[in-house]
């Protein structure tokens, strides 16, 4: 980049300056936005955000998901994508999630949290109802 004194504009009125450099710093990105619940079910949760508006200069290699039970540690999961299925939780459960994105220079801050349940467990099927096969003094026999 050069600077130049002008009058209109047009004229230079003084000599061009030094050439400058400018150098644009690159950053650890900024949060993605709004995780979304997208499906779930007893055992599983699948999650969407939006993708970070500023990646710091630098392409977003992956997300992580930070998913905290009630009772136990935060764990971290990875995402290429801004979409994750996470399994193996547990039934009627809540579970507090954040997320960051991460581009070669680290990770950036982490996005405001959200609660999201796992589904309730479902009942057993319906059993045919018993019918008795033979009665003795001391036993029954049920067959369904």
């Amino acid at each position: 980049l050069q600077l130049f004194a002008s009058d209109d504009g047009l004229q230079l009125v003084a000599p061009m300056s030094q050439p400058l450099l400018i150098q644009v710093m690159c950053v650890p990105p900024a949060p993605p936005s709004e995780i979304v619940l997208c499906d779930r079910s007893p055992d599983s949760l699948t999650l969407s955000w939006m993708e970070t508006l500023q990646d710091g200069g630098l392409e977003v290699i992956h997300y992580e998901l930070c998913l905290e039970p009630p009772d136990g540690d935060a764990v971290i999961h990875e995402a290429t994508e801004p979409l994750i299925t996470i399994t193996d939780l547990k039934a009627e459960t809540g579970y507090v999630t954040r997320v960051r994105a991460v581009n070669s220079l680290g990770s950036g801050p982490w996005s405001s949290a959200y609660r999201f349940s796992t589904g309730e467990t479902s009942a057993p099927a319906t059993m045919p109802a018993p019918w008795v096969v033979q009665v003795g003094i001391s036993q029954a026999l049920l067959r369904w």
